[in-house]
Parts: C-alpha cells; sequence; structure tokens
C-alpha cells in the first residue's frame, strides 16, 4: 500500500509534463515545487496545476494559488486569478456534486480529520505514519483532480481563462502567495486546438473464461492518465466494464512489461465478444473510441483421460486395446489410439484421422509387431482440440522361440581396470538385449552385473586390481522382447594387469667356510616369481649383481672374498611382470684368514650294533684346544651340535637317525686363546632309496 501511493503520486505529477509535451506545450524542468500544464478549446484556454508534497499543498491551501499570464506586447505578467483557494466544506455542498465519487473523495481528502498527528510524539514510527497518511491524502485529491473538474476546481487546481479572443499565444504561471517557494510557467498557442485521439494498438489475448484487453502502455500513456474499457455482445452496444478510469501504475499483472493489461471474465467460452478503449485526459477529457476488436474466451481444460488401459492378444494375430471412461462431457469429441515400440518413445496414431466416436471402449489393432512390444495410448479429446492422454498399456504376442547363442565374444582389461568387451550382433528382430555375467574363477558360479538386457554389443566393466586372483572370466546371455534366454555365449578368459610385486625373500645367516662364504635363503612364496636376484656389496661400496637364478636353487658359495673385508647380501624376487619384491634383510660376513690349521681327513662309519655314526678326523697341533663338531643337513645351513677336548681326533653321533634328507658334518679346532681355525670339508651321509 505505501509503495502504491508513491507510484501514484510521482505518476500523477509526471503526466503534466508528458501531456504539455504532447500538445507542443514547454514546461520549466528545474521548477520541482510546482507542475503546470494547459490546453486550448478555442474559445479558452483551461490551466492545471498540482503541489510536488504535501507541505505545499498545505501551504497552498492556506495561502491560495496566484496565477498570472503574459501576451506578446505586454512589458510584464498581469495578475488574472488569485489567491485561488479551495472549497470550504459549504462550498463544496453548494457548487458541487457530492454524489461523484470524484467529488466526494476531493472534499474527504481535503477536510477529513487526520488520524496520525506527528506532533503528539517523538516515536520515529508514529512520525512516518503521519507521514505516509498525509502524502495518501495528496494522491487522492490529485487522482480526484484528474478525472473529475468539478474536484479539480473545488481544490482550487483548476482555472478557465476565457479573456483569449485577441490573442493568440499565453505564457502562464503559477505560483503559492505570500511564500517563497519557485513559480511554475507553461506557453500555449491557443490556435493549436487539441483535438480527441483515440487509445491506438488495442489488442485482445483469449483464454479459458478470460478475455485479455491489452494496449501499448508508452504510446498511450503519453496522452491519456486513465482509461475505460467498453464490452458489447452484439457489436453495436456498449457497456462500461469500469467505473472508475483504469490508471497504468495499478496494473501489476500485465502480460508484457509495455502493455497495460484488463482481464474480463467472460460467461461463455467460443461466444464472440466485442471490446473498445476510451482514454481521458487529466483534463478529465475523454478521448475517441479506439478500434474495435473482438474475440473469444477459449476452452483449455481438456477432458478428464481414459484409465484402466489393457491390451491382450487376440487369437486373430491381433491385439484388442479396452479402456473406461469417466461420463462424457457434452463438448467431448472421441478417442484416438497411439502405439509406440518403447513406452517412452514417439506414439503414432493408428485409429484414424477422426477420433473413434464417444462411446467407443476398446479397438483393435489388426497389424501389432510380433516380435517386439507394442505400446499403447489412448487420448481422449474435445471439441476444442484440447487433448488428456491414458498411461501406456503393453501388448505382446506370444513368442516360445529363444535368440541364438551369442557369437564373437571379445575384450581386454586396461591399466586402469576398466575391461571392455564386444561381441557380435544377433541377427534376429525381436532381440532386447544381453546380460553380462562374471566369475573371478572358471569353476564358481558366474554372477549378472547388468541390471537388466543391455542394448548393443558392447558393455565396460571394471575390475580390483589389487588382488591375487589374476583372471576374471566372462560370458553373456541374449533376451528377446519376451525375455526368453539363449545360451550363454563361450566363457571369455581375461588377465588382470600385474601391479602387486612378489613376497620378499627371506636371507639366512651368513656361514663363513675355510675359504668361502656359503649363502642360504627362504624362496619368495608368490606364484608368478620369475627369478632370484642375488646382490653383494663389500664395506660401504654400492650393491653389485652376484647371481641371477631362475629355478628352485636356495644356496650360493661365494669364493670372490677378500681377507679381513667386511661383506652384506641381499637377495629380490622378480615375477613375470618384472615387478620387484624389494631387497631382503642383509646378512653379513666378515672373512678373515685363520692361522689355525683346519681339521683333515673327516670321515665316518656307521655302527649297526649301536646305530650310531663315529667321525674321525685327522689333525697335528697343539692340544690347548677343542674340537667343535657343525651337523647340518646336505646343502643346508650347519650349526653347532657338539664339542669334544684336544686330545680327541674322534666323536661318536649316537643321536643319529635315518632322514629323507641325509646329514652333513664339518669339524672347526678352537683354541683356548680364543682363535679358531675354518670349517673342515664337511662329510656328508646320503641314505640309499
Amino acid at each position: 500500500m505505501k509503495a502504491s501511493k508513491y507510484i501514484l503520486i510521482i505518476a500523477l505529477l509526471t503526466s503534466f509534463g508528458i501531456v504539455s509535451k504532447a500538445q507542443g506545450v514547454s514546461t520549466d524542468s528545474l521548477q520541482h515545487d510546482l507542475a503546470i500544464i494547459a490546453r486550448s478549446y478555442g474559445d479558452s484556454v483551461v490551466i492545471r496545476w498540482a503541489p510536488a508534497s504535501y507541505q505545499l499543498w498545505s501551504l497552498a491551501n492556506k495561502n491560495g494559488y496566484i496565477l498570472d499570464r503574459w501576451t506578446p506586447g505586454q512589458t510584464a505578467f498581469e495578475q488574472i486569478a488569485g489567491p485561488v483557494l479551495p472549497y470550504s466544506l459549504s462550498d463544496w455542498k453548494a457548487n458541487a456534486d457530492t454524489t461523484d465519487t470524484y467529488v466526494t473523495a476531493a472534499a474527504q481528502a481535503l477536510h477529513g480529520k487526520q488520524m496520525v498527528n506527528p506532533t503528539e510524539s517523538n516515536a520515529l514510527g508514529r512520525k512516518l505514519m503521519a507521514y505516509e497518511e498525509q502524502e495518501g491524502k495528496l494522491a487522492f485529491a490529485l487522482l480526484a483532480a484528474e478525472f473529475s473538474t468539478e474536484a479539480a476546481t473545488g481544490l482550487g487546481l483548476r482555472f478557465v481563462d476565457t479573456a483569449v479572443s485577441e490573442h493568440n499565444h499565453f505564457l502562464y504561471r503559477v505560483h503559492i502567495a505570500n511564500s517563497a517557494t519557485d513559480t511554475a510557467q507553461v506557453f500555449i498557442d491557443a490556435r493549436k486546438v487539441l483535438q480527441p485521439n483515440p487509445v491506438r494498438q488495442v489488442n485482445l489475448e483469449p483464454q479459458d473464461g478470460v478475455i485479455n484487453i491489452i494496449w501499448n502502455k508508452e504510446l498511450n500513456d503519453e496522452v491519456f492518465s486513465g482509461y475505460y474499457i467498453e464490452k458489447s455482445s452484439d457489436g453495436k452496444n456498449y457497456k462500461r466494464l469500469n467505473n472508475q478510469p483504469y490508471i497504468s501504475s495499478q496494473s501489476p499483472d500485465a502480460i508484457e512489461a509495455n502493455v497495460n493489461n484488463y482481464s474480463d471474465s467472460v460467461s461463455e467460452n467460443n461466444k464472440t465478444y466485442w471490446y473498445r478503449v476510451i482514454g481521458i485526459t487529466s483534463f478529465a477529457d475523454e478521448g475517441l473510441p479506439s478500434v474495435v476488436v473482438s474475440g473469444k474466451g477459449k476452452d483449455l481444460s481438456p477432458p478428464k483421460p481414459p484409465f484402466a488401459v489393457i491390451a491382450k492378444e487376440n487369437d486373430t494375430q491381433s491385439i484388442q486395446v479396452n479402456w473406461q471412461a469417466e461420463p462424457i462431457e457434452p463438448d467431448h469429441a472421441g478417442y484416438y489410439v497411439l502405439k509406440s515400440f518403447e513406452v517412452n518413445g514417439e506414439y503414432k496414431i493408428i485409429s484414424g484421422k477422426e477420433p473413434l466416436k464417444g462411446s467407443a471402449t476398446s479397438f483393435i489393432d489388426e497389424h501389432p509387431w510380433p516380435h517386439r512390444p507394442n505400446y499403447y495410448k489412448v487420448v481422449s479429446v474435445d471439441d476444442n482440440g484440447n487433448q488428456s492422454e491414458s498411461t501406456a498399456a503393453m501388448g505382446l504376442m506370444k513368442d516360445d522361440i529363444p535368440p541364438a547363442k551369442p557369437m564373437g565374444l571379445i575384450g581386454q582389461v586396461d591399466s586402469l581396470g576398466i575391461v571392455s568387451l564386444a561381441w557380435e550382433v544377433n541377427p534376429e528382430e525381436d532381440l532386447k538385449g544381453y546380460r553380462v555375467f562374471k566369475a573371478n574363477s572358471i569353476n564358481r558360479e558366474f554372477v549378472q552385473i547388468t541390471s537388466g538386457p543391455i542394448p548393443g554389443n558392447f558393455y565396460l566393466d571394471t575390475i580390483n586390481l589389487k588382488t591375487l586372483t589374476k583372471k576374471v572370466y566372462y560370458k553373456i546371455a541374449a533376451f528377446d522382447f519376451n525375455y526368453n534366454p539363449s545360451e550363454y555365449s563361450e566363457v571369455l578368459e581375461l588377465e588382470r594387469p600385474d601391479y602387486i610385486p612378489p613376497v620378499k625373500p627371506l636371507m639366512k645367516q651368513a656361514q663363513i667356510l675355510t675359504d668361502t662364504v656359503r649363502l642360504e635363503w627362504i624362496s619368495s612364496s608368490s606364484k608368478d616369481v620369475e627369478k632370484h636376484v642375488l646382490f653383494k656389496k663389500k664395506g660401504g661400496e654400492d650393491w653389485q649383481l652376484l647371481a641371477t637364478f631362475t629355478d628352485s636353487t636356495n644356496f650360493f658359495i661365494d669364493t670372490d672374498l677378500l681377507y679381513g673385508q667386511h661383506y652384506q647380501y641381499v637377495i629380490e624376487a622378480i615375477d613375470e611382470n618384472n615387478l620387484r619384491s624389494g631387497k631382503s634383510k642383509e646378512a653379513s660376513a666378515f672373512f678373515r684368514k685363520s692361522s689355525v690349521k683346519t681339521v683333515n681327513n673327516l670321515a665316518g662309519t656307521f655302527d649297526q650294533e649301536q646305530k650310531s655314526m663315529k667321525l674321525s678326523w685327522q689333525y697335528e697341533g697343539s692340544q690347548n684346544s677343542k674340537f667343535i663338531i657343525f651337523k647340518g643337513a646336505i646343502d643346508g645351513e650347519m650349526a653347532f651340535y657338539a664339542s669334544v677336548s684336544g686330545e680327541k681326533r674322534s666323536f661318536e653321533d649316537q643321536s643319529f637317525y635315518l632322514n629323507d634328507a641325509g646329514y652333513a658334518y664339518s669339524v672347526k679346532v678352537l683354541l683356548n686363546n680364543g682363535r679358531e681355525s675354518g670349517l673342515s670339508v664337511p662329510f656328508e651321509v646320503v641314505f640309499e632309496k
């Protein structure tokens, strides 16, 4: 409400300048206190003015307006009216038609009691309410003056100059008496009598039960302050639809931004109505009627759609479509039956160019597709072309023959684990699509990975590459529109790209012999290992390749040694895809030459009676020593087993027993001062099988 008041005031004040411009009247655009316009009627000139604010209006209502006139040849303005004051209440009753709405509105705005007094409170909200009330009064007063000569005269905003017979050109000015307010002025050529104008560019926009009368806003608002809309049911006799003028600023529902729009409700669609628009100026003059436009309300309400639609195969190789419908409306024109081979596809009419009768409840499709679904819709139409359609119903012809077995299944796996599958397209006309199945083992159950039959002959799948399962298996089956399945295709085997390195081998402790170092390890447990690589480094030097093993060998004897050096050894596994396990933990050896002689001629005999192994050896040296016996598997790691005093040259192993791998013995000399010899040459015991 507040915004509309301000818009109204601005529109009313602006209309003065606009109308004057349309009449060829110049105004002083720098004046803001008052606005003035004038119009020539040949024998008189009517001058209209308006204050720009409530404060100015209050001042003018107290002091009155002074109207001056200048004509060519005069040296100064002469006062022709003033002070012009508004009517008192008794003047309104005596001089104006108080039954006129605009007259009563003007009197009420002028003399009505103010509901909110801004001096009674210091509260900002109350002062704003008072300000809005004052501006509202001014707005109603200016509105009344626009459309009623009596209201404009009673408000002191209008004067008729009848002394115009001797001159043709006049300059009028108006100001508020006894005040320092600005003076507004207007020039007019009295010979240019403005002829009534019609409202231009009037059109209609018919709708359901409504006809919108629209006319150009910018073009017509330059001339008119408001509009009357008139209607005829016979094209001859017109009746005014609005008692009060239609104002452009009161048109929030305009169809377009640059048009005025008046909506007229019509009681009957498809009946012709005639309309014309008449403009009214700021001088309360009506213009000429516009061109007459005619139109009919449109019935845009569709009939109720058919329901319970079903489609069944007949014995005659046809499909019968049945439906139900609500009671038929008076304007119902009938039904169309539409068909498509996809539920959301394009439907085409199959029931003929003309609609079926409104009483129809069935239709027989004599040419259904035998190898694919037939989808049907029933459309209800009325005389105005409005339609409503049913939901789709599917009809199928009987088909027990499955598609052929899919052929040519191929595929590949990329580095991201995306599997691309392709195959040959089946030749059947009723082919619906394919289902894809997958397994991680040829002996496991295949699982369907498609939610339903997929069209085309291509499918993308994704698989996990971080798994020890090296292969993946696929097969497909074809389905027709009756969901008859084909045989499975041949199984496709694909290998996963290998991104998992092999398990690290385990390096055992290095064994230092007389002039060699024996190295042993436990090979990687990964099945795809292609080789083991042994590395060696001396002191702080870089690793050097020592040996490569492509078989099951799990030991190595290093003979390339220098006395007094530290050596480190590691081993690494490499699989078929050249993925490396990483180096094992290091095995270290410090190789030094011993000055202690080693044991010679280590031998042994088996005592059948005692079930023991008797070892003997030769050694020339001090008796301040002892002999350390080592025992282990052949080609295996030697470990401390027993010791005997330095005067002995034999040892009996009473824990000797048969095994598959056999045994190996070796003897080392350990002097009392801690010096030791290297291990003797091993004596090996092998059992015959």
